[in-house]
């Protein structure tokens, strides 16, 4: 009887309007108008938050390698990953404190610029921060995936819950943890989600708070919308691509002094580019297409090699340290995900879950799979965009209406363009402490 009163109560939960709707947050001190620039741009250093610096947070950090499986072989073409997974760890100077995992988002290593900002914010307020990739980074698919093949969400969730656990094991040894909590931006937004949702059965960690940043709704949707932007202007054509990469190239080399080293990775570099170079939106859209491109090239490579699959690579290549990966790259970057889809994650979900169409893989890869859960869960509280390019019409609306009064949703800023803005840090802030 029981059971059954707290299934009722969900699907009245479910079936019923939000009485606190997302809170909208208006215009505020972020310059760019256009989601595009917003995406390229991101915060001018002008307008970001208050924060410790790359340096400083170098200063109390530190790189790890994890072994996930000790009896993996690890292919001679990914020699680099012999150590096992990379991850960072920064700790406070009071060993006792609150713990924070931050999942980087689509393709992301564990020290992406995006995920700095993370753990810049994260460490200022007081937690010990712990860096992992995504699981669509190579160095997770070839060291800490079960399966090599992601973008099943609840897969990836539990790769990650893995390697958590593991992490966290080691660090007790040298912490005194006061609890725990997960974030994730893009793609490691929805990861944070479904983690968190694990963690609810496994009670590992049960954590305080899930922090989702810009996340996609569908993963199926948001990689379409972000291939496009490459595929309706290059047109699979890479001697195209190769113009375009060395026409910016060179307009970005000449903004510096010859004698001057540039650091692709510093914080004002895309910022100065943008300003001198002024890309009109076609190139804009190049530019993020481009970067997806090399993401989702990445990430089929590594699982190719790793299942096997015969996509890119010929099936049982055996690919070595000095293999020249020129064609493959180039056969590659002519392929966007839905091939992916349909000609490695299709068959291979298939072969394991034979029941499975096409259309419940894509539904499972996504935030509607877990509605129930995101509607009702206290802990999970989301930071957006209304003007985020990975969202198809009507997706940042259904993000207003499930979390409710736990997201903060501002006007501008692109696709995780505002994350280090001052009013953005504050909101994320705000809802850590609530």
């Amino acid at each position: 009887m029981r059971s059954w009163a707290l299934r009722a109560g969900l699907i009245l939960a479910l079936a019923m309007p939000a009485t606190a709707r997302a809170r909208l947050m208006g215009a505020y001190d972020y310059p760019f108008v256009s989601a595009l620039v917003a995406t390229v741009a991101a915060t001018p250093p002008a307008n970001q938050a208050s924060l410790p610096t790359n340096a400083q947070i170098d200063a109390v950090g530190e790189t790890r390698y994890l072994r996930v499986f000790p009896d993996r072989k690890i292919p001679d073409v990914f020699w680099y990953y012999d150590r096992g997974l990379p991850y960072g760890v920064y700790k406070q100077p009071n060993r006792r404190a609150p713990l924070f995992f931050v999942i980087g988002g689509t393709g992301a290593g564990y020290d992406a610029s995006k995920s700095r900002i993370l753990i810049r914010a994260l460490y200022q307020a007081g937690y010990h921060v712990v860096s992992i990739a995504n699981p669509t980074h190579p160095s997770f698919i070839v060291t800490a995936a079960a399966e090599g093949v992601p973008g099943r969400l609840g897969a990836d969730a539990a790769d990650l819950y893995r390697v958590m656990r593991l992490i966290d094991r080691d660090l007790r040894r040298e912490l005194d943890i006061t609890g725990y909590s997960v974030a994730g931006y893009s793609l490691g937004g929805a990861h944070a989600a479904y983690v968190s949702l694990l963690d609810e059965k496994e009670k590992a960690f049960g954590f305080r708070k899930a922090l989702v940043i810009n996340p996609p709704v569908s993963l199926y949707n948001s990689v379409r919308r972000l291939d496009a932007m490459f595929d309706r202007h290059l047109r699979r054509d890479p001697a195209s691509v190769n113009a375009f990469v060395d026409r910016i190239f060179e307009q970005v080399i000449a903004l510096y002094d010859v004698r001057a080293r540039i650091d692709f990775t510093d914080d004002t570099f895309l910022y100065r580019s943008y300003t001198v170079l002024e890309p009109p939106e076609r190139d804009l859209e190049l530019l993020i297409g481009l970067a997806f491109r090399f993401t989702s090239n990445d990430m089929a490579f590594a699982s190719d090699v790793m299942t096997n699959a015969g996509y890119i690579v010929p099936k049982n290549a055996h690919l070595t340290a000095t293999t020249s990966l020129t064609d493959i790259f180039l056969q590659g970057m002519g392929l966007n995900f839905v091939d992916y889809f349909d000609d490695v994650y299709l068959p291979f979900m298939r072969e394991r879950h034979p029941e499975l169409t096409r259309d419940d893989l894509i539904q499972a890869a996504g935030l509607h799979a877990i509605e129930g859960y995101l509607r009702t869960s206290p802990r999970v509280v989301m930071l957006g965009t209304q003007d985020d390019i990975i969202l198809a019409p009507g997706e940042a609306a259904w993000l207003e209406s499930v979390f409710g009064e736990r997201a903060r949703i501002f006007p501008t800023g692109g696709h995780c363009g505002a994350m280090d803005q001052r009013d953005f840090v504050a909101a994320m802030y705000e809802l850590l402490a609530r």
